[in-house]
């Protein structure tokens, strides 16, 4: 068998061409089904994707939580050995990462209002400007 002596050759322009012209059918076709099964549904989508992911979310925001301030800030307030840093640094990581948590919890709760409260009176009040009747 005889070995050729330069680079590999690329394919010719036009079968590059056609194969993203292919691929990218298929994405539109895909897609397409989806929309299309997407607006036949009658029915609404299943428990379980409704609810269970608002508390699967909810316990992975809440586990996160635990385990920053648990293992990485309240270990520097109470001084620990082995804490990356002092108290100050300490106390202020947890004030910066407890404003930021509480800024998530409401934009959650903003998003997902019957998970927190049914009717959300904070939704009623950031809407009323909106919904008074002249």
């Amino acid at each position: 068998m005889a070995r050729s002596s330069g680079p590999p050759k690329d394919p010719p322009p036009s079968s590059q061409g056609a194969q993203n012209h292919k691929l990218c059918g298929v994405v539109q076709e895909a897609a397409a089904r989806a929309n299309e099964r997407h607006r036949k549904r009658t029915k609404p989508q299943p428990w379980i994707v409704r609810k269970l992911m608002i508390g699967v979310t909810l316990g992975i925001m809440g586990y996160a939580a635990y385990v920053y301030i648990r293992q990485v800030c309240l270990p520097m307030v109470w001084r620990r050995e082995g804490a990356g840093a002092g108290r100050g640094t300490g106390v202020a990581l947890l004030v910066v990462f407890c404003v930021l948590y509480l800024w998530m919890i409401w934009a959650y709760a903003m998003v997902h209002p019957l998970v927190f409260l049914s009717p959300s009176p904070f939704i009623i009040l950031i809407n009323y400007p909106y919904t008074r009747s002249a």
